[in-house]
């Protein structure tokens, strides 16, 4: 098994997890056997070997460039996230928070930006193609926790 196909079975698998949450009664107000977890067999015979990776040799100046040509612009958007609330044990700004980060992706230029109904709050899903050999996936929260006031 290749170390590709090894992440998508874990991300599936990640997905099955998620279903298997819920209520202990069925419809009927019947109690219902627990679900199984499911099994995964992790097969690879590659480890990995930290001192096997190269040294990065790539140069960002360009990237460095642009991020200081447009520093006010980047600050403002970064003060703009920082000013929206977004508590998700008050249920306060999570809505809104991930309509602004949907938008923000969509005015990147994603070919896809959605917000993804769950039972709780919404996920974001944003999918941008940048005719790469290697795709990134990157999971992350929109929210914050509560302020202590001690």
């Amino acid at each position: 098994m290749t170390i590709n196909r090894l992440r998508l079975s874990v991300a599936l698998g990640l997905v099955a997890l998620a279903g298997c949450g819920g209520s202990s009664e069925d419809g009927a107000g019947l109690a219902s056997a627990a679900p199984e977890r499911p099994a995964f067999e992790l097969a690879t015979g590659e480890a990995y070997d930290l001192a096997a990776v190269p040294v990065y040799g790539g140069d960002h100046s360009a990237v460095y460039a642009y991020v200081d040509a447009h520093r006010d612009t980047h600050l403002a958007a970064i003060r703009r996230w920082l000013r929206q609330p977004s508590i998700s044990a008050e249920d306060t700004g999570i809505e809104a928070m991930a309509e602004m980060l949907r938008a923000d992706l969509d005015a990147l230029g994603f070919a896809e930006a959605e917000l993804v109904p769950t039972d709780g709050h919404p996920g974001v899903w944003g999918y941008y193609d940048a005719g790469a050999e290697k795709t990134l996936v990157v999971y992350l929260m929109y929210d914050v926790q509560p302020v202590e006031p001690d």
